[in-house]
């Protein structure tokens, strides 16, 4: 009886650990690699010569990747996941507020200059208040950057020089990426985060297109 009680519990250990290592394995594989997709984006950024939105891209790649390697084996690298996280998310929201900027379109660098700047800034303020998981004081700063190229538009009184076949496609890819997010969020639904990968996938083919959207001689 002993013998086959032994037996079962080395069987039912080996299933468990074979089980653990596929389910790692998996999420690994959707979590992490899935990142590959925010280099397409850095390429445009090379291309057009946006710098510094080419450093905020890399660091929040690199963030993002170890914040998922850490997440995806239940391991830290260096920092904590919640380190690697924090660092993210203040990365990620100037990296939307650097396009933001770009978006403006404006023909003196030296306004794009400051506006970089003062947004990473704001950013990294408003997050430390924030604590960096409460949204209050970071969603101000993003409303007041989403603002500006509304008001200079509709104050200049003509349309952004926009791709407008770009900005379809990256306006869909976001709409899909923001879905495949919400539904990421419930780890029922989505154990082995799948749609957190979907999303993140859907991101970088968004901002391949959004960085595309002002001519390269705005």
């Amino acid at each position: 009886t002993r013998r086959v009680s032994c037996h079962l519990w080395s069987a039912h250990a080996a299933r468990s650990v074979a089980m653990s290592v596929t389910d790692a394995s998996l999420t690994f594989c959707f979590e992490v690699l899935t990142d590959i997709a925010f280099v397409p984006p850095l390429m445009i950024m090379h291309r057009y010569r946006r710098h510094f939105e080419l450093y905020i891209g890399v660091f929040q790649l690199t963030t993002g990747f170890l914040y998922n390697f850490c997440n995806a084996l239940q391991m830290n690298v260096f920092l904590t996941e919640l380190q690697w996280h924090a660092l993210n998310n203040i990365l990620t929201t100037t990296y939307f507020l650097l396009l933001l900027i770009h978006l403006q379109a404006n023909s003196n660098p030296t306004v794009d200059i400051v506006l970089r700047y003062a947004a990473f800034t704001a950013v990294w303020i408003a997050q430390i208040k924030d604590e960096y998981w409460n949204p209050y004081y970071t969603a101000l700063v993003v409303i007041a950057f989403c603002m500006m190229p509304v008001c200079k538009f509709c104050g200049a009184m003509r349309l952004p020089p926009y791709n407008t076949e770009k900005l379809l496609k990256g306006f869909v890819a976001g709409v899909a990426s923001a879905v495949c997010f919400i539904v990421g969020l419930d780890d029922q639904v989505d154990p082995f985060r799948l749609f957190h990968g979907l999303s993140q996938a859907l991101v970088g083919l968004a901002l391949f297109f959004l960085w595309q959207l002002v001519p390269l001689h705005e």
